[in-house]
């Protein structure tokens, strides 16, 4: 039972870590996108 619950566990963990990285680099293409429609204007 303890070895599903840290499996689980560390499941949890690989997709919060996934998201983060999707989300910084959603972040980081706003920003270069933003950047250019600065340049732009």
């Amino acid at each position: 039972m303890i070895f599903i619950a840290s499996s689980l566990w560390s499941q949890d963990l690989r997709n919060l870590a996934i998201s983060l990285r999707l989300a910084k680099s959603q972040i980081g293409q706003f920003r270069i996108f933003y950047d250019q429609i600065g340049n732009d204007i």
